[in-house]
């Protein structure tokens, strides 16, 4: 039991050596992306289903919102991607404490839902009864929401993992006017939710 213990720990440090701390950032961030675009969709079949303008409105912006969240996050992997040479080199830079604490996010990170293999798919039945059909609605109010809480997850794992990564703190100047405009909608959001 011990020899296989040991033989699956040098597994994991052979894989983890393999890929760098900035091509796990870059693999977090495209997770990232898919699960943005899955929760999107959701978010989008709810916004068709609201009656009042003023919940219709809030959903465009909440929209509105989620694609610059996107932009940003291609944005961002897109830089790091095109600087992978510089990235993978500034690495080597980090201190030792900041290297250890960024191992373990690494290791964490390999084993993550959703790293080695593709997220499961939702099905969902075409014929329904009255009753079932508001079951299901409030099961897509219910998914949309899991869907932006695993999303939020994402976010803070990749944010841990862009510490690691020198290159990211290069390529924030490039999503710095994204970050105002996601400012701008969100004052707006909270502006139209006061008016409602």
């Amino acid at each position: 039991m011990r020899a296989l213990i040991v033989f699956l720990s040098s597994i994991c440090a052979y894989i983890l050596a393999d890929s760098g701390f900035c091509l796990d950032y870059i693999k977090c961030m495209e997770i990232l992306e898919s699960k943005q675009r899955h929760c999107t969709a959701l978010e989008e079949n709810l916004r068709l289903r609201q009656s009042t303008t003023c919940a219709r409105r809030r959903w465009e912006i909440k929209l509105e919102l989620n694609g610059l969240h996107m932009r940003r996050a291609e944005v961002a992997r897109d830089c790091v991607q095109k600087n992978i040479d510089e990235a993978e080199a500034g690495e080597k830079d980090l201190d030792e404490e900041t290297t250890a604490r960024c191992e373990s996010l690494s290791r964490k990170f390999f084993f993550a839902p959703g790293v080695n293999g593709p997220a499961t798919a939702v099905k969902e039945r075409k014929k329904r009864s009255a009753s079932k059909k508001k079951a299901v609605n409030n099961s897509r109010k219910s998914r949309a929401t899991d869907c932006r809480i695993e999303t939020k997850q994402w976010h803070k794992q990749c944010a841990a993992l862009a510490k690691c990564c020198p290159q990211t703190t290069e390529c924030k100047s490039e999503t710095l006017t994204i970050m105002d405009q996601i400012n701008e909608l969100r004052q707006k959001l909270q502006n139209v939710s006061a008016d409602c």
